[in-house]
This record gives structure tokens, C-alpha cells and sequence, in this order.
């Protein structure tokens, strides 16, 4: 996964360019940002561009991320997913020892509870573009609650 990280490149595409009829400007320095994947921690070294030469400017592109479809996430897609999977079938504390079990590498309850979080977020856009079920076809909602003592 290293080398194939390297292979990548830093993505420099020059001193100033055009992006979306806007020019941004490549920091003086590369950045160095940590990537987990399903085969572990990584580190990846690229340019990033920024609409101002001012380092305090917002980035608008990080052209190695843009490529390989990763965010400002510490985790890639794929673990993101499986993690996802894992944690949808039983307890997060159960979760991180299936991750371990089966990648190798220990991930923290902590670190799949943040993923969840992330990821519900998403879930929760996507659902309020989805428009509510005619009255007609809803059903009845019965909640029922019970004590300690039950």
C-alpha cells in the first residue's frame, strides 16, 4: 500500500493554477496528512492548493485525494465501509475485535464510533431528500419501554 501511495506522486500541477474558473495557488510545502486502510497506517506527503498564496487560505484542492476519492478523513472509503458493516451487525467493543481478527490490525472502539458518526451524517442528508410516505400507506408504531426490574 506504501508504494502504491508513493507511486501517486504529490500531485504538484504548478505554482498557480485554474480550478473551476478560479485560480489557487500550491503551498510552498507538501503536506503530510495519515491514511488508514484495511492494511494499516499510512502516511501521504502532497500539494495541496489554496485560493491565496496565504498559507491561512482555504484549501480548495488536494489533487492525490481528488484522484484516489478520499476526503479530509483519516480513513479510506473501503474501511470506512467495512468498519460500517462490522459494527452494523454487533456492539462496537465486538466490532473492533472482528476488524482485528480479520485485517490484522487493531482499531479502536473509539475510532469505529467516530466512522458510525461520520457516516450517519451522510445517512441523515440522504434522508431528508426523501420524501415522506403518503398518509394512506402508513402503518400504526407501537413503542413499548421496560424497566430494570422486567
Amino acid at each position: 500500500m506504501d508504494t502504491f501511495l508513493q507511486a501517486q506522486g504529490d500531485g504538484d500541477q504548478g505554482d498557480v493554477i485554474m480550478h473551476h474558473d478560479q485560480r489557487i495557488y500550491r503551498s510552498a510545502a507538501t503536506v503530510s496528512r495519515s491514511l488508514r486502510t484495511i492494511f494499516g497506517k499510512h502516511q501521504i506527503k502532497t500539494s495541496v492548493y489554496r485560493s491565496s498564496p496565504d498559507l491561512k487560505s482555504a484549501v480548495i484542492l488536494r489533487p492525490v485525494n481528488d484522484r484516489l476519492g478520499l476526503t479530509t478523513d483519516r480513513y479510506s472509503p473501503l474501511l470506512q465501509e467495512f468498519s460500517l458493516l462490522f459494527c452494523c451487525e454487533q456492539a462496537f467493543h465486538g466490532s473492533a475485535d472482528a476488524c482485528s481478527q480479520v485485517f490484522g490490525h487493531q482499531l479502536s472502539v473509539d475510532t469505529l464510533q467516530k466512522v458510525s458518526r461520520r457516516l450517519a451524517e451522510r445517512a441523515d442528508q440522504f434522508l431528508q431528500t426523501r420524501e415522506a410516505p403518503p398518509p394512506v400507506e402508513e402503518g400504526e408504531l407501537l413503542v413499548m419501554t421496560a424497566g430494570d426490574d422486567c
